[in-house]
């Protein structure tokens, strides 16, 4: 009989601590959002653009581009013509993680039958995380509670 209820306690505190194990890792993903900018609009989902110089269907100049809901990832400006010089600029398509991004019109005078431009934003409402560029990162979280069962398994052990 002894030996049954200490293999069954053996057994139950082996059982506690591998259900903890689930629970000693998550991870936290990057939301991200687009916001898209149809011709002549200045503001939209906590996206603002400024200095930008909209006419007659095209864009004649490119100003500075500013999020208060997160870092902006990415911008993409639809249309033909000039392509944006400036930092992390390439043609018409930035990269990089800010929340304010400027840029200049060159190698033509406007964006000509400009459609759209795609600003991706990522919020993070994780604080104390940096996460990585795709979006996802292993936190590992230290539980100190498997500690007390295996002990206690050690103790019924040698208790008989």
């Amino acid at each position: 009989m002894k030996m049954k209820k200490r293999l069954l306690s053996i057994l139950l505190s082996l059982v506690l601590v591998l259900g903890l194990m689930p629970g000693m890792s998550l991870t936290a993903y990057a939301a991200t959002t687009t916001v898209t900018f149809s011709y002549g609009q200045n503001s939209k989902d906590g996206v603002t653009l400024s200095g930008f110089v909209w006419d007659d269907g095209d864009l004649d100049a490119f100003g500075t581009v500013t999020s208060t809901v997160g870092n902006i990832i990415k911008i993409e400006v639809n249309g033909g013509g000039a392509n944006i010089s400036g930092p992390g600029w390439s043609g018409r398509t930035w990269t990089g993680s800010s929340t304010s991004v400027s840029g200049s019109l060159v190698g033509g005078p406007y964006i000509a039958n400009f459609s759209s431009m795609v600003v991706t934003i990522e919020s993070v409402a994780v604080t104390g995380v940096t996460l990585d560029k795709t979006g996802t990162q292993t936190i590992i979280v230290k539980m100190v509670m498997w500690l007390p069962a295996f002990l206690g398994v050690i103790k019924i052990w040698n208790k008989h």
